[in-house]
């Protein structure tokens, strides 16, 4: 009833060995060994085996939790964040300064859609708006650092590109893939009877505090400062300006494929701003 024992036999094998590999994590694996040794295995040497399984499953264990563990803090937390968790940037305030092209977006009318959406409805819209955004902007070298409701924000660290300028023509990249991918999305929400999706897209360029802010109680890896707020403040004017994807001045000095819309007052800052549409 076993095939495999007759392709051990075939191939010069004399014994073969499965164990249950208990650890005390209570995780279950098995493992198989087989040899050509003369004579098989011994009742001694079957000991032998039992001992040092036990001893492997214990370094077994450690690199599966060491694995889920570093899964957790990647899909929760995010690549790089949950990478500094992991090497032990748990600290209250431990926080490094990041220069980054800083994304914030956010759907428009997600509020009055959600009225006509069931609780069911509402889960699957959304997380087809994440998966179509958020894979655009990982497949630019972005990485996204939280929901906040139905609003993501993201950074392109500048460290992780040639300069500024690529951060930002990669952010830029990101955010018209992100529309085109969100257009492909909405013919087939169309065709399925379902409410279309719109969104606005802030970019800006600068420099942020990124790191672990909260309690001891509860930490969250997160970036925050002027910056992020600018960002936020310019995602919020794409409905007054009727345009998808707007940038601050800083962020279009990288990028020559933008042009003005004009000099707006953004909440929280003292002087008027250009922004600039792409």
């Amino acid at each position: 009833p076993y095939p495999v024992f007759d392709d051990l036999a075939a191939i010069g094998c004399t014994s073969y060995f499965g164990l249950k590999l208990v650890s005390f994590a209570a995780m279950l694996n098995k493992i198989s060994l087989a040899t050509a040794r003369a004579g098989g295995l011994e009742s001694v040497r079957r000991d032998d085996l039992r001992w040092s399984m036990r001893l492997l499953a214990l370094h077994i264990d450690t690199l599966i939790e060491s694995d889920i563990k570093n899964t957790l803090a990647r899909v929760y937390v995010g690549r790089d964040p949950g990478r500094r968790v992991c090497e032990g940037m748990i600290a209250v305030g431990a926080v490094v300064s990041l220069e980054a092209a800083i994304w914030f977006s956010d759907l428009r009318g997600f509020t009055a859609i959600s009225e006509n959406l069931s609780a069911e409805e509402l889960v699957e819209g959304l997380n087809s708006y994440f998966e179509v955004v958020v894979g655009a902007i990982y497949a630019n070298g972005g990485e996204v650092l939280k929901y906040i409701g139905d609003a993501i924000l993201a950074v392109f660290p500048v460290a992780s590109f040639a300069d500024s300028r690529a951060a930002c023509e990669a952010a830029l990249a990101a955010a018209r893939n992100s529309t085109a991918r969100l257009a492909d999305l909405n013919k087939q929400r169309s065709a399925q009877g379902a409410p279309r999706f719109a969104h606005g897209i802030g970019l800006h360029l600068g420099k942020a505090q990124y790191g672990n802010i909260g309690s001891r109680e509860r930490l969250d890896f997160t970036v925050i400062g002027r910056e992020v707020n600018l960002a936020s403040r310019v995602e919020g004017l794409c409905k007054e300006a009727g345009e998808e994807i707007l940038c601050s001045a800083a962020f279009a000095l990288c990028c020559a494929a933008t042009r003005p819309v004009g000099s707006f007052w953004l909440k929280g800052f003292a002087e008027p701003m250009m922004i600039h549409a792409a």
